[in-house]
């Protein structure tokens, strides 16, 4: 905001702190009641609607500011009021849209590969159940047929060579009958009987050994066989059991690595169309139409010291960049403190009073008073108001002042000085005098009680050297803001012995007196205190030569330099 725009709000805020109307009422006698003075808090009118514009984003982590409305700006609803640079996340995107179209790819390779793995999943069940049939199929052909097989063909076995050893005795039985009766040759009988004989031998031999593969068969083979064909059947079950627990889990497994790989693509989906939500945002809108305040504000007032904002500079996440404050609906935002509390309730009537426009009262109510402080010991409250005149005129953010009624008992008005009753008293004893007593000669009287004048003379109780009194006497100054003048104002002082001061100040014909004042000769200062209409007010004043200058800081952090020179 301009200089020249500022002079006039200045103008007034110092002749409303400097000017308030004295008002001169006559003086109670010493039988009435003073009515409590009404207890005034310093206040700021807040907008009931400020929307508080931040910059935030779950991808995004950087923010630079490439353009901003000046401060103070009255910008309309779905204004844009922020631009920030979008060459970081511009990047982002594009590195984000390559790598989701790479996912993309992955996910239909991963999709694709799972369909095989059903279908591999598929023939290896079958092919388990395959061998766990076929096992069954084995255990119950062994039960039902190779066991009594193997039983009859050892019984067999052993009958077949019982015949053949039957057989060949009875061949060379019949030989020897009929080489006894035939007249062959000794060498021919010889010959054949030889090898019956042997046929003989070999049949018994092979027979032997068919007894003991019988007895094997029957005590040993069979049994162990039908222990081994049991095992075989258990293990087909406990194989196919594994089989089947294997392809759950390999289905489990590559179904949840599947899940997480289509979960992490979607998250890329949702990543990508977050950034591109977010580049959007790299212009901030005003929601409603109001003033833009940069930054953030602290209980509807404009921080003393607010951090720049400019193009090129960086912000955090979830920094308030600009608050849109709206001209109304106005309320007025209170920090009460703990002394002040009792004569805050909720629903109580109230007086405001604008720092700009100090001389046209508001009526008031208290909203809400907060039951615990919300910071150390200070109370919040909040008051609504009807501006009347200033309908229209008022600016949020700035200062006000609220009048409450004071609930502290009314206290009686002091007596009388001793003074004027001291000069009462005579007035009664002389008037009793005058019945009672005879005339009296005045010259004796004072000649017998007074004594001479010069018996009291000053040499005998000498006095103390007069103090030196810069103080005392006419001022006239002037009020600076910026380097230049928006108003003079004259001062009149008095400076007692105890180095109290006592005067006033007036600006434009309006009078503020001096409420009290103090003289520091040894820092050569002197402090005085105003009850202005925008509150107390308690200047410091250095004196240099015929010179005196103060600075006083407005609740609005504006610097307000008064100089005063002794006339």
């Amino acid at each position: 905001m301009a200089v020249y725009q500022l002079l006039p709000t200045v103008r007034f805020l110092t002749i409303a702190m400097l000017g308030a109307v004295l008002n001169m009422s006559s003086v109670a006698t010493t039988n009435a009641q003073e009515t409590p003075a009404p207890v005034k808090i310093n206040g700021v009118f807040e907008s009931a609607k400020a929307a508080e514009l931040k910059v935030t984003g779950e991808q995004t982590k950087s923010w630079v500011i490439k353009k901003i409305v000046p401060h103070g700006t009255l910008v309309e609803a779905n204004q844009a009021i922020v631009w920030l640079k979008t060459d970081a996340i511009d990047k982002q995107i594009r590195d984000s849209e390559i790598e989701l179209k790479l996912a993309d790819l992955a996910m239909d390779e991963a999709n694709f590969k799972h369909d095989q793995f059903l279908a591999a999943q598929e023939m290896d069940r079958a092919a388990a159940e395959r061998a766990l049939e076929k096992a069954k199929l084995d255990y119950e052909h062994y039960l039902k047929v190779d066991k009594d097989y193997q039983l009859k063909s050892a019984n067999f076995n052993l009958k077949f060579s019982e015949y053949a050893l039957e057989n060949v005795q009875e061949e060379l039985d019949q030989l020897e009958k009929m080489y006894r009766r035939d007249e062959l040759t000794e060498e021919s009988e010889e010959i054949v009987l030889k090898r019956a004989q042997r046929d003989v031998e070999s049949a018994l031999f092979r027979l032997e050994g068919t007894r003991e593969q019988h007895r094997r068969t029957i005590e040993e083979n069979l049994p162990r066989n039908e222990v081994e064909q049991a095992e075989r059947i258990r293990r087909a079950e406990m194989a196919y059991a594994a089989a089947m627990l294997d392809l759950k889990l390999s289905l489990v497994r590559r179904e949840l690595d599947l899940k997480k790989q289509q979960i992490k693509f979607e998250e890329q989906q949702k990543n990508f169309e977050t950034l591109k939500a977010e580049r959007k945002k790299m212009v901030l809108k005003a929601p409603v139409a109001g003033y833009a305040i940069h930054g953030a504000l602290s209980r509807g007032a404009q921080p003393e010291r607010p951090a720049p904002l400019e193009a090129g500079k960086s912000l955090t996440a979830d920094q308030v960049v600009v608050t849109i404050v709206p001209a109304k609906p106005l309320r007025v935002r209170l920090t009460i403190a703990e002394s002040e509390l009792r004569h805050v309730k909720q629903g109580v009537e109230v007086q405001v009073f604008s720092n700009i426009f100090p001389n046209e009262p508001m009526k008031g109510e208290v909203v809400s008073v907060s039951a615990v402080p919300y910071s150390g010991n200070k109370f919040d409250c909040v008051v609504k108001f009807k501006p009347g005149k200033l309908a229209g005129r008022l600016v949020p953010t700035t200062g006000c002042r609220v009048e409450f009624p004071n609930s502290d008992p009314a206290t009686e008005a002091k007596p009388a000085a001793k003074e004027e009753k001291s000069e009462a008293a005579p007035s009664a004893d002389n008037s009793v005098g005058e019945a009672v007593a005879p005339p009296v000669n005045t010259e004796a009287v004072e000649t017998a009680v007074a004594p001479p004048v010069a018996e009291t003379s000053t040499t005998e109780m000498p006095q103390p050297a007069k103090r030196e009194d810069p103080i005392s006497g006419d001022w006239s100054g002037r009020v600076q803001v910026l380097g230049q003048e928006v108003a003079t104002f004259e001062m009149n002082l008095k400076l007692a012995d105890d180095d109290s001061v006592t005067g006033n100040m007036s600006s434009d014909g309006e009078v503020i007196p001096v409420d009290s004042g103090k003289f520091q000769r040894s820092e050569n200062k002197l402090v005085i205190k105003l009850n202005t209409p925008i509150g107390p007010m308690e200047p410091e004043f250095k004196l240099d030569g015929n010179t005196l200058t103060a600075m006083i800081t407005t609740e609005e952090g504006l610097a307000i330099t008064l100089t005063a020179t002794k006339k």
